[in-house]
């Protein structure tokens, strides 16, 4: 079974196959069809805190909707992530200490009122679910190598093949616990998230009337309101000052064109590093950047571009 490392969207950029497990956009090929298409639909703008006079494309909605989803999606992706790693011959450390890697998530939960049930707890403990070492194949090899300085010798070695016994038993237990809990709390989780976001929008800007009598302006809601309108209303300000009934001093424009994940990224990326090649390995200008982005436009079908609105 394949690693889920690249199944949510942590910002990391990579263009080819890594030898730990690492799957550039593995949402692309796990997720259905329809499920990537709404996340790119719900998440595919955002504010900028700097410019809210008007939203951008979202060249990372699924590490957008990542961070919407907050401690939960952490601590069970993560585990699940760690199960199959401890399973594999590229594990960094054993099941056992799952609950207190991830303390933190498991802590915000808890804090929150919806709290991991200690039976879920006392698997990532549980040292027989992830079984004995079996199966693996293990390999080594040196190479001589003579420099000016003299000879020495490098060993190269790895590992491959299932790691431990017992994974079918854990991941049912697992997902046992990941179910009910989801079942018990996901709707009420979901709605005190976004219920804290617009309460924490509206506290704000009632402390910034009451001492001066007058209501922000569009760039000082955007200081305070960015993050709960990238997360909750699809980088929309107006959509916020709606929610906490205020009307918006202001109407944002919107992208006139829009790129899908990180096909569009890594298209920059690429042009960013071929611009500062060919400026003699100076770093990246301006000037690379505006050729990376026209580029992209004029060849918008390699990047996968949903064209104008």
């Amino acid at each position: 079974m394949r690693p889920l490392w690249g199944l949510v969207d942590d910002g990391i950029m990579g263009f080819g196959p890594d030898d730990h497990g690492f799957t550039q956009q593995m949402y692309r090929q796990v997720l259905p069809a329809s499920v990537n298409e709404q996340v790119n639909r719900l998440w595919q703008s955002v504010t900028l805190q700097r410019h809210p006079k008007s939203s951008v494309s979202n060249p990372q909605p699924h590490q957008l909707i990542a961070e919407t989803l907050g401690p939960a999606l952490e601590f069970w992706h993560g585990v699940a992530h760690r199960l199959l790693r401890v399973r594999g011959p590229h594990s960094r450390a054993p099941l056992s200490g799952a609950a207190d890697y991830y303390h933190r998530p498991l802590a915000a939960l808890q804090a929150a009122g919806y709290p991991v049930a200690g039976p879920a707890r006392g698997t990532t403990h549980n040292r027989t679910a992830s079984g004995a070492r079996r199966g693996v194949v293990r390999d080594r090899s040196e190479l001589p190598v003579d420099t000016a300085a003299g000879a020495f010798s490098l060993t190269m070695s790895y590992s491959s093949g299932s790691r431990r016994e017992g994974f079918e038993r854990a991941r049912d237990i697992v997902t046992r616990h990941r179910r009910a809990w989801a079942e018990q709390y996901l709707d009420t989780y979901l709605e005190q998230r976004w219920r804290a976001a617009l309460k924490d929008v509206a506290q704000s800007h009632h402390r910034h009337v009451a001492p001066k009598g007058r209501p922000p302006t569009l760039i000082h809601f955007a200081h305070f309101a960015t993050t709960a309108a990238n997360q909750w209303t699809g980088g929309d300000l107006g959509g916020q000052y709606t929610a906490i009934g205020k009307p918006a001093p202001a109407q944002q424009e919107r992208p006139a064109w829009s790129r899908r994940g990180a096909g569009w990224r890594s298209y920059v990326w690429r042009g960013l590093s071929t611009g500062s090649r060919s400026r003699a390995r100076v770093g990246v200008g301006p000037g690379s950047l505006r050729s990376a982005v026209w580029m992209s436009r004029r060849n918008g079908r390699s990047c996968g571009s949903s064209g104008r609105s």
